[in-house]
Parts: structure tokens; sequence; C-alpha cells
């Protein structure tokens, strides 16, 4: 009688296998909630297949009317198809025009931490975010001739997007000296403090590449070492046996773990660190919405007991401009 859809947003193209299976089975409930902590991963668009499949009247609407009304997209393409509207104005209104109808029709329910916690008569810890900007590529030639040789290794390199790829993948290794130098740097301020607890000398550092993670981890062993031989890093990537992704959980409570290199890909949801960190570097950011809000959830969550530091590392150049 009823179907509860945890993270709702994955659910976004109608006309992907998953999306179909879940109608199908949803079809069949009574009753059914969605729950999702980003609602949109992108654009408004994004939502007209969560109504649909919740059996919302928005989400039946018709393809043209909803990017109309609710994406302010124009019918300016080829043969009239709809395309995003130049004039950003124009799209605010209609998304905000999207928002208004599901508060009033009641699909939408709003339930933030802030919320969850006052009932408890509890104050949400801060999150504060801070942006980094690290030194430029070191060395410009070296740079240019691994990106030309990267660009070469993809299926169509003269593609906008495999030019974009490669830059971001070489960026992200480009970085790994700054970020690490930060970890250790947090690291070393705080282990000594009196009004220290565990979780303010540890880090957490997300990556979105298969190079650069293994470069992170390899940084920081060799920097941690240095400093204290018994201090650990660990990873959570793809080239991470499974044994020890299953144990990375209480690793990390010990002191003596310092520093936990995750993808964003295999990190950003299923696992939360909600007391075990106080600090979050971000290496390289995924370009979607929904990828940073996650990833930073993986350290601010309901039951985090303590403000909590996000540093995002952004390079001169294309890095900043993305």
């Amino acid at each position: 009688s009823v179907i509860i859809l945890d993270e709702l947003h994955k659910v976004k193209h109608a006309t992907s296998k998953r999306s179909q299976n879940i109608e199908l089975v949803a079809s069949k409930a009574k009753n059914r909630w969605g729950a999702t902590a980003t609602i949109s991963a992108n654009k408004p668009q994004d939502v007209k297949n969560q109504l649909s499949i919740l059996g919302h009247p928005i989400g039946k609407m018709s393809e043209g009317r909803f990017k109309k009304e609710f994406s302010g997209m124009v019918p300016m393409g080829y043969g009239g198809a709809y395309v995003e509207n130049p004039d950003f104005e124009e799209r605010l209104i209609a998304a905000e025009n999207l928002n208004k109808w599901m508060h009033l029709s009641g699909v939408y329910m709003r339930h933030s931490k802030e919320d969850m916690r006052s009932e408890r008569s509890e104050k949400m810890p801060d999150i504060n975010i801070d942006k980094v900007k690290s030194d430029s590529i070191k060395d410009e030639k070296e740079f240019n001739t691994r990106f030309k040789s990267k660009v070469r290794s993809y299926d169509d390199p003269e593609l906008a997007i495999s030019k974009l790829l490669a830059y971001r993948d070489l960026i992200a290794t480009e970085k790994t000296d700054s970020t690490v130098k930060m970890a250790v740097d947090i690291i070393k301020n705080n282990y000594k403090n009196p009004e220290n607890n565990y979780s303010s000398s540890k880090v957490l550092i997300f990556t979105n590449f298969r190079e650069s993670g293994d470069l992170l981890l390899k940084k920081s062993i060799e920097e941690l070492s240095k400093l204290n031989p018994d201090w650990k890093a660990y990873s959570f990537l793809s080239a991470t046996p499974k044994k020890e992704l299953e144990m990375v959980k209480s690793r990390m409570e010990d002191p003596n773990s310092k520093i936990l290199v995750m993808s964003m890909k295999m990190g950003g949801t299923g696992i939360s660190f909600p007391n075990t960190f106080k600090t979050m570097i971000v290496n390289d950011y995924d370009w979607t919405p929904e990828a940073v809000e996650q990833s930073e959830g993986r350290i601010y969550r309901i039951n985090t007991n303590q403000n909590v530091n996000i540093i995002y590392n952004i390079n001169d150049g294309l890095d900043s401009d993305i």
C-alpha cells in the first residue's frame, strides 16, 4: 500500500530503463512517497519524471507545456524544439512557478536538518565553506603535452566535453601537492590542541579521478609518516580492495587514522562520517550541484554535533571558471 523511493532525484529521465521499471512498481501502490536531499540535480525538467512516478498531475503534463511553464524553455530549436531560454530571469521565474505549485498542491514537504534538530530543541551546527586558490600549473609546457595525449586517448577527441574532462582529470593531479599540504597542516595544527577532539585532527579528501586518488593517498602516507610513524592514511577508491572498503568506517575511528581519500562517485552517497571528521577538502569537484551537495553531506549529517569546514581547492584558469 506504500512505496518509498529514497534518492528520488535519481529517476529524472523518463526514457531510462530504471525509471520505467520503477514506474511499473510505483503504479501499483496507493501511496507513493519520494525522499531526497537534492530534489533537482540540475534543472527543473529533472523533476517532471519524479512527479509522474508519484502520480502527481504536474507529472502528467505534456513535455512541451512543462518545458515552457516550469523550465522556462522556448521553442526556438530545429523544427520548433524547446531549447534553454537565454533570458536567465525568465528561467528563474519558471523554476519559482514550479516551486510554488509543488508547495500549494502539498506534494513537496521540505524538512531540513535545522527543522529536525529544532524539534528536539537543538541547534544544527554550522557548515563553513571556503574556496582556496592553489598555485598555478607548475610547468605549462609539460601540462600541455599531457593534455594533448590525454585528449587523444578519448573516442572523440574533438568534442568539447572530451577536452573538459581531460583538463579536469589533469588539473586534479596538479592540485594533489597543495591538497595534501593543506590536510597535513590542519592535522599538525590541531592534534596537540588541548581543546581538540580527535575529529579536528582528521581530514576527509574527495576527488573524482583515479590518478589523483592514487596520488593523494601516496602523498598523504609519505607526509604523515614524516610526522609520526603511527599516523595512517586510507582510501575509499575504485582501486581499494573490497575488504578494506568494508572496514573504512571502523578504521577511521582510530585516533591515529588521520586522512581518508574518497572517490566522489563511490563515496558521495551511502556512507557517512557525522562526527569523525571536522574538515573536508575537495581536491576537484564534480560539475553538478547534486554531487557537490552529496559530498558535503558526508560529514554534515542530521546527527553531526560540531561545526564542520569544507575547503574547495581551486586552481587558476579553467578550473576557476568551472
